[in-house]
């Protein structure tokens, strides 16, 4: 709670508050209690989409901590200086702005309840961190295979409350991923729940995923050969753990 408050206190709303930050913490919507009207709220946004199609500047870690609406996101192609980009939630639903970001070694997409296609990110060859949550419209996960940089994934829905799940097809998109050590997908569900290919995977330390009955054997049968899922069984135990203690409380 403590860090959405830094977020929110650390953030600037119009691009006359910008003074030359590397890092930057922009609301450029849902302004109504910073006491504008929505005529004023709507200009505010232009001058954003404005600032950040004409061209890179000096910022290198950005974060869109309102709604983001389309055009905003579509105005980030100017930015081909980021690094890092966080986006909290939002409207958007085509990715094909992030395509030419080629700097980018980090990237945050919240609330990508719209998105249908992954293929504008897999040209962002330099991603070692990738979060891409409540994309509940998008089956296939082949574009993340082409990022073989990445090493940390966290793919599914870890909204606070919601119990909908983000299904995919299953985990062979995932074989190209070497340098993958960490595979978190909070509320998510494969159709086909093979684990095995996860296996080859020489790096990977923690594999996270909803601890359903029917992946419990493979699991186990994991657990001798495999750090990623001898956690996950650990996990399984303190869980059957917790539920006997609750059984005899």
């Amino acid at each position: 709670m403590r860090n959405v408050l830094d977020r929110w206190r650390s953030s600037v709303w119009d691009t006359e508050q910008y003074r030359g930050q590397k890092r930057l913490v922009v609301v450029a919507t849902q302004l109504a209690d910073r006491g504008l009207k929505p005529a004023a709220a709507r200009q505010v946004l232009q001058r954003w989409i404005e600032f950040f199609a004409a061209g890179p500047t000096p910022i290198r870690r950005l974060s869109l901590w309102s709604r983001v609406p389309q055009s905003l996101l579509d105005s980030l192609a100017g930015q081909t200086q980021l690094e890092a980009l966080e986006v909290k939630w939002g409207t958007y639903s085509d990715l094909a702005a992030l395509s030419g970001l080629k700097n980018l070694t980090s990237l945050s997409l919240g609330g990508a309840t719209k998105v249908t296609d992954l293929t504008p990110l897999a040209s962002l060859s330099q991603l070692g961190a990738l979060t891409v949550d409540q994309a509940f419209l998008v089956r296939d996960l082949s574009p993340l295979g082409q990022l073989v940089s990445l090493r940390e994934l966290a793919y599914g829905n870890g909204y606070p409350g919601s119990d909908k799940n983000v299904d995919f097809n299953d985990f062979e998109w995932t074989r190209p991923l070497t340098n993958l050590e960490r595979l978190h997908m909070p509320g998510s569900r494969p159709l086909n729940a093979d684990f095995a290919v996860l296996l080859e995977l020489p790096n990977l330390a923690y594999f996270g995923l909803p601890l359903r009955r029917a992946y419990r054997k493979q699991v186990f049968e994991y657990a001798s050969d495999s750090k990623a899922f001898a956690g996950f069984a650990k996990d399984y135990e303190e869980y059957d753990a917790y539920r006997a203690r609750r059984t005899h409380a």
